[in-house]
């Protein structure tokens, strides 16, 4: 079963062992449109040094806050272990820097983080705090409108609605060249997602009963790769599961039992109709599973349609 993920930046550190970080591929606009809950603040540090557990931290002044609330002018935020899987960074006394974190304790900076920067001249940093400074201002004033935002080439990064701060109705996010990237109705809770070709890669539709992935073929534009259906149960969730040739035919299709638990989920293994099908559609396999145990009459056929047997379970 293919797991449905909402991606977000993740601020791990560990002694040792294996780092797992998970891939942060959002546009800026992406990221600050809906659902941010980050501390975004522009900073200037003015002590870095490592503590007794190898880990840097760095006491930094407060120059601007975008999201988030912070107490005071001068902060203590951990950069990272020296030694750790994720790694660290020691900031540079008297430099400014840009960071991305959560309430406190302030962590940023370890190689999953793919935010957090130090500050140049540069116009991609220009623009970075330019975009921050308009959501800031639209968010925390709680504005009405609706409303474009462009980079410092005056190309199209955005466009959509607020409604008193909160993203409404369509929203529209670009890559730097202008190809469309991505498409929120938020009123449907529906995403899709492109490439840098502008072709539908994904699209991803949620509301409190079910949820909808679906990917697609990159060489055929819109043909369906992969689906996955989720039904909620009063216990977990049902997971359909469609899988399909590259000439757009149904390769098989199952369905799993998922228990959610607090802070886990696992699966009861296969439930109700399994099929599987040859590449030119005709279906091979046809039967039903219970608690992941085959039940009733099963069939088997040839590539042709003969039937080649069957059973009873």
């Amino acid at each position: 079963m293919k797991t449905i993920l909402l991606i977000i930046s993740l601020f791990v550190f560990v002694k040792s062992g294996f780092a797992c970080c998970a891939e942060d591929n959002r546009t800026l606009t992406e990221k600050l449109f809906k659902d941010n809950n980050e501390t975004i603040f522009l900073c200037k540090v003015l002590y870095s040094s490592e503590n007794r557990n190898e880990e840097y931290y760095s006491d930094v002044e407060i120059i601007e806050t975008f999201f988030g609330k912070i107490d005071s002018t001068i902060v203590r935020i951990y950069t990272g272990e020296r030694n750790s899987s994720t790694g660290g960074s020691n900031f540079k006394v008297n430099s400014n820097y840009l960071v991305y974190t959560f309430n406190k304790p302030y962590h940023c900076g370890g190689i999953c983080d793919y935010w957090t920067k130090k500050i140049t001249n540069s116009d991609k940093i220009k623009n970075e705090l330019n975009i921050l400074r308009q959501f800031s201002n639209i968010i925390n004033k709680r504005k009405t409108g609706k409303y474009k935002f462009k980079n410092s080439e005056g190309n199209l990064l955005a466009i959509g609605y607020f409604k008193k701060g909160k993203a409404v109705k369509e929203w529209k996010h670009y890559y730097e060249n202008g190809i469309i990237k991505s498409r929120y109705n938020l009123k449907t809770n529906e995403k899709l997602s492109y490439n840098k070709n502008g072709i539908l890669t994904t699209k991803y539709i949620s509301n409190p009963d079910k949820r909808i992935y679906i990917k697609y073929a990159t060489k055929i534009p819109e043909q369906i790769e992969y689906k996955n259906i989720e039904l909620k149960t009063d216990s977990g969730f049902i997971s359909q599961v469609y899988k399909y040739y590259e000439n757009g035919n149904l390769e098989k299709l199952e369905s799993n039992i998922i228990i959610k638990k607090k802070n886990y989920s696992f699966s009861k293994g296969k439930t109700g109709k399994y099929e599987e099908y040859y590449y030119n559609g005709q279906i091979k396999v046809d039967g039903i599973y219970e608690n992941n145990q085959r039940i009733g009459r099963w069939y088997w056929f040839s590539e042709k349609g003969e039937l080649l047997n069957e059973e009873e379970y």
